[in-house]
């Protein structure tokens, strides 16, 4: 009877701990690398979502200055260098439809020395942009229903900075809104850790406007 002296194949204890090793390294790596791709696309999310709210806050003021018939700046604080509110009338371009309460139809106009009057002169729309908390806000009184009714609806939101600016000789207003943008995982608002970003645009009034400025 022959022995078979050949030796059994495999790996040793070594081989096998240096293998583990080389895989737990490759998928620490993996994992810190996903991971991170998942904090920089919700980063990049949140500050795409962010810049789309000031750009549609600037699209409603700049419709609104447009259409004003008084542009009132002023600030929340004395201390500001630049001012945070804004106030103005519009034209009440909307009145109750006489066969439906709930909705609003245009209101025909009426002309006074050359220029149109919309609905009663005392009873026009007050509209104002205004920063609280960092939220930015836009409130409407109106008597659109008959009755005084005031509608508050948040714009913007991580909002450091509000300020307007009046240009050749209150014809043009120039807006900004900053804000910062962060991780959605992290309450970190350092402004050396992640730069501000300003979002501005430039309104051309159509008509002479009586412009006002309170401290």
């Amino acid at each position: 009877m022959e022995r078979d002296n050949r030796r059994a194949t495999g790996f040793t204890l070594i081989e096998v701990l240096i293998a583990s090793a080389i895989c737990s390294i490759i998928l620490a790596g993996t994992l810190l690398g996903a991971v991170s791709l998942q904090r920089t696309f919700a980063a990049s999310e949140y500050y795409v979502n962010e810049q789309a709210q000031q750009l549609r806050f600037l699209d409603s003021l700049s419709l609104d200055l447009r259409r004003a018939l008084t542009v009132t700046q002023s600030k929340s604080l004395p201390s500001l260098a630049a001012p945070d509110i804004i106030d103005l009338t519009l034209p009440d371009f909307y009145t109750v439809s006489p066969g439906n309460p709930s909705e609003l139809v245009p209101r025909d106009p009426s002309f006074t020395n050359g220029a149109a009057v919309y609905g009663n002169p005392s009873q026009n729309p007050q509209v104002r942009y205004f920063v609280s908390g960092k939220v930015l806000y836009r409130r409407q009184s109106d008597y659109a229903t008959g009755t005084l009714t005031t509608v508050q609806k948040a714009l913007c939101n991580d909002v450091q900075a509000f300020s307007i600016s009046y240009d050749s000789a209150g014809q043009v207003i120039s807006t900004s809104v900053t804000f910062l943008p962060r991780y959605r995982w992290s309450l970190d608002e350092n402004a050396g850790v992640r730069n501000t970003t300003k979002t501005y645009t430039n309104t051309l009034l159509r008509n002479t406007r009586q412009v006002s400025s309170t401290p």
